[in-house]
């Protein structure tokens, strides 16, 4: 995809070119033996539309070679194609840096977001654009040491949660949506930077020692929870069939992420030394002993981060 994308040959996309121009030929053999069935395969053309426009392509100048003046409602064919993943790609190549080592270890995580996004899904959506940001692995390789990437990822937290207030939780405010969807966020691309680029799994680890020197609990959890993903998916069964996870996230940091008693080990570690919060458990909180528990916490948080 990404040599079709830069204009090169690809043997890989003339393949699958390929095979439709085969669903074609198959399509108009068929209609040519079965012409009645047009009128059902017009229908078929309509749930194509928001499908594989490929298969819609196919489809679609089948009906027109052979609708012989027949009125289907036939639309012009619009389908971007491969625009989906090309045009974020062309893009991507502009603003890269002429570094062919910053180029493939790019392309190392965003081939497993591809297969994330697109492959291991229910349902293909061919009008999600592919998303190329890799802010995390600019800023992970970018950085001089795990406390330098650490005191970045501090510094952007405490702006988002400088300018959160009471008031943003207790009304559902999509501030608090945002900063939720951006700790998912993190925690998914530390997956992908563990599967992509393994090595870089001992700077994280060390990174995740300062964040939690630092107090900042938010991206503490974030990559811990990134980190047990990788761990997961990097298990390998025993001689014996069990299931043996790979032990890359250190006991002693894990237990303060254990949702037990919505997070209980965490929520002690957050009262006897406050600073940037996780989210979820403080909302659960509040949610069930109301509104003090949540000034508390805000209280804390503010103190601690002045």
């Amino acid at each position: 995809m990404v040599r079709f994308s830069l204009g090169y040959p690809a043997a890989s996309v003339d393949w699958f070119f390929q095979q439709h121009t085969a669903l074609y030929i198959h399509l108009m053999s068929y209609f040519n033996a079965f012409p009645e069935d047009l009128a059902r395969y017009a229908e078929v053309e309509k749930h194509l539309r928001a499908r594989s426009p490929f298969a819609h392509r196919a489809l679609f100048h089948c009906l027109l070679t052979m609708q012989s003046g027949g009125d289907y409602e036939i639309p012009p064919n619009t389908s971007p194609g491969f625009e989906f993943i090309a045009g974020p790609l062309q893009g991507l190549f502009k603003d890269l840096p002429p570094s062919l080592t910053s180029i493939l270890k790019v392309l190392s995580v965003l081939g497993v977001r591809f297969e994330r996004q697109y492959l291991h899904v229910r349902t293909m959506n061919w009008s999600q654009y592919f998303d190329v940001e890799f802010s995390f692995l600019e800023d992970l390789t970018g950085s001089t040491s795990a406390e330098d990437f650490a005191r970045t990822l501090t510094n952007v937290d405490e702006r988002k949660f400088s300018a959160l207030a009471p008031q943003h939780i207790i009304t559902d405010d999509p501030i608090v949506k945002q900063i939720l969807a951006q700790w998912e966020l993190l925690t998914v691309h530390v997956w992908e930077c563990c599967t992509a680029l393994p090595d870089t799994i001992p700077y994280i680890q060390e990174c995740v020692q300062a964040l939690l020197a630092m107090r900042n609990y938010h991206s503490f959890a974030a990559i811990i929870n990134g980190l047990r993903r990788y761990n997961i998916t990097d298990s390998v069964f025993s001689t014996s069939g069990l299931l043996v996870p790979n032990p890359i996230v250190p006991p002693n940091l894990l237990y303060l992420i254990v949702p037990y008693q919505n997070y209980a080990a965490y929520r002690q570690q957050f009262e006897a030394s406050p600073g940037i919060p996780v989210l979820i458990p403080h909302i659960r909180e509040y949610q069930q002993r109301g509104q003090p528990i949540l000034l508390q916490m805000f209280q804390k948080m503010r103190a601690a981060l002045r």
